[in-house]
């Protein structure tokens, strides 16, 4: 099954440096409604953009990337698209869920 995806304008929601002293995880951050670091840092420290965060979505990018330089990217399409990141991330117990089909795009 090939999937025809027009282009369209990404953002970035989050970035997560385990090593720049900030501590971010499901109980820091994550979770909640709040702005974290800036966006002229965004891809060096840790960092939510809590607007992004709000918006609904039909697919998340996960990339690995050090010193400046990206070593791998896998893009994942959600089941549905109407629950933004934010709601995902405060259903804190939710089980195991598999909230993405048909693989990386």
């Amino acid at each position: 099954k090939t999937e025809r995806v027009t282009p369209r304008t990404w953002y970035l929601g989050m970035n997560l440096n385990p090593a720049d002293g900030h501590v971010m995880d499901y109980t820091v951050g994550w979770a909640d409604d709040v702005f974290i670091g800036t966006y002229l840092d965004a891809l060096k420290k840790d960092y939510l953009n809590r607007e992004v965060w709000r918006l609904p979505v039909k697919y998340i990018a996960i990339v690995r990337h050090q010193a400046g330089q990206v070593d791998a990217v896998k893009v994942f399409r959600f089941k549905g698209s109407a629950r933004s990141l934010l709601s995902r991330f405060q259903d804190m117990n939710p089980g195991r869920q598999i909230v993405t089909e048909g693989g990386p795009i």
